[in-house]
């Protein structure tokens, strides 16, 4: 009954149409938007803080593109790839779509994988390969890399910020997550959870997975009673 209740619950997989930009991430979105089509940019950077989105609009345009058409995406979290050997990952990536490595700040200190994504950039952009969508935690100058040439690379093409949410729009994130996932959250509940749970957008969101997962055991409503008693605040 359990694993039955936790599928129910995950009706918030990352699309294109559940990121809340707020005010500051509108150019973020735009040009994901626009390199998932046949004339979009081959290459795009994305850099912010964690839970300023860019995980989101990894997996989202990773989504949209197998959407069209299954396997001609990958998304890759490089922090859990980078105990492979770069070579075993990256090769032959170049023939698909869109490639989209996330957290690129994880091959710092490891120079087998900078020369290996030093080496598959190039065969994208010079074989008219895959498009590339990377993220990291900071500019391409900042990740601390080794490698002087994969540094320049990486400035090359499109740098774009991301922004953390003001709290109106982390409002505004919370009641489409809770939309998406069947439920019905009252102001009141959403302004309670917001002043009580941390204002981390991930947090915040993983306190709505546990009312959810609480109010489908118990068949209750989320109203701030019981968010108080599921939370113990």
């Amino acid at each position: 009954m359990q694993q039955m209740t936790l599928a129910m619950g995950l009706g918030d997989e990352p699309s294109l149409d559940n990121f809340v930009t707020g005010d500051g991430n509108r150019l973020a979105l735009a040009a994901v938007r626009e390199q998932v089509t046949p004339q979009g940019e081959w290459y795009l950077y994305l850099y912010g803080n964690e839970g300023t989105g860019c995980s989101h609009l990894l997996k989202a345009a990773s989504a949209t593109v197998n959407g069209q058409c299954a396997g001609a995406a990958i998304y890759i979290d490089l922090y859990a790839a980078i105990g492979r050997q770069p070579r075993d990952l990256l090769d032959g990536l170049e023939d698909i779509e869109l490639v989209c490595l996330d957290n690129m700040q994880a091959v710092a200190g490891r120079d087998d994988w900078q020369e290996g994504l030093f080496h598959f950039y190039n065969r994208c952009r010079d074989g008219n390969g895959a498009k590339l969508l990377l993220a990291g935690n900071s500019t391409p100058q900042r990740l601390g890399l080794s490698l002087a040439d994969l540094e320049s690379r990486l400035s090359w093409g499109i740098v774009i910020q991301l922004h953390e949410l003001a709290d109106e729009e982390k409002l505004e994130a919370l009641r489409l997550r809770a939309v998406e996932r069947g439920l019905q959250l009252s102001d009141e509940v959403c302004h309670f959870v917001l002043a009580r749970a941390p204002r981390h957008i991930v947090e915040l969101l993983a306190v709505l997975e546990r009312l959810d997962q609480a109010s489908l055991q118990e068949k209750r409503k989320i109203t701030v009673p019981f968010v108080k008693s599921v939370m113990n605040w």
